[in-house]
């Protein structure tokens, strides 16, 4: 476990930007060993404290090193630094095919964009949308295709973006997810993935109910994060397939 008492705010010491500063100084300590396998980087606010930075320029840090594939953000424990993929000849982003490749990025433009919505969305969401968005989860919640599933997921978040009262937030947000005309849930089909993805949509739901605008921004974050982290799970169990694949030896 890195020690605590660390200087961390020596991190914010260069003529790079901050994130990127930050994500280049965090995986150095991954490297050399200082965050060492399973060790635990500090919570978002308290990070952004200690390195005399703001949250949002650690989030994009963090988001960077997840994308690597060093860190991964678990419940109940945090953000976690993970096995280096790279020890293994190629990386995480090497296995995703792709259209994986494409759908990352797309989520990476949606990670940036659709918290604020969601922010603005619970200022100015109006019962009618509310009343939509409820009733796309509970079809969500039925047993429906990964066609469908997709469907809806897209009109919840369309909603979102209308909800905003905003005109081009949803022509944008419409443009980005044409770039790969897929969802996110036409490849996570798993039941699994389903249930997490409902929990997640009904924290969005509620805190926009409430009018919450920074609980709405960080259920939007949570969520679409944790969709990178299942597309990059992906490819982690496809690299420990690999792995156990044996060698046929020619005859």
């Amino acid at each position: 476990m890195f020690n605590e008492s660390s200087d961390w705010a020596g991190l914010n010491r260069s003529p790079l930007s901050v994130p990127d500063n930050l994500a280049v100084e965090l995986e150095r300590l991954i490297h050399s060993g200082s965050l060492p396998v399973g060790g635990r980087i500090p919570p978002e606010r308290e990070l952004a404290e200690l390195c005399g930075l703001s949250r949002s320029s650690v989030r994009d840090a963090l988001k960077q090193l997840a994308l690597r594939g060093l860190i991964e953000r678990r419940p109940g424990r945090g953000t976690i630094v993970v096995e280096n993929v790279n020890q293994f000849g190629g990386t995480l982003m090497d296995l995703l095919n792709d259209d994986s490749h494409e759908l990352l990025q797309v989520m990476e433009v949606r990670t940036v964009i659709e918290p604020s919505v969601a922010a603005r969305a619970a200022q100015r969401a109006r019962p009618i949308d509310l009343e939509e968005l409820a009733k796309l989860l509970h079809e969500m919640s039925g047993k429906v295709s990964a066609k469908r599933l997709a469907e809806l997921d897209r009109s919840f978040h369309l909603v979102i973006a209308r909800a905003a009262g905003n005109p081009l937030l949803v022509s944008l947000l419409e443009r980005v997810e044409e770039i790969v005309g897929q969802s996110p849930h036409e490849i996570l089909q798993g039941r699994s993935e389903h249930l997490k993805m409902l929990s997640e949509h009904a924290a969005i739901l509620q805190a926009l109910r409430e009018h919450d605008a920074g609980a709405a921004e960080a259920a939007a974050l949570a969520h679409l994060e944790s969709v990178q982290q299942q597309i990059l799970g992906g490819a982690k169990t496809r690299r420990r397939s690999h792995q156990r694949t044996p060698i046929k030896s020619e005859a």
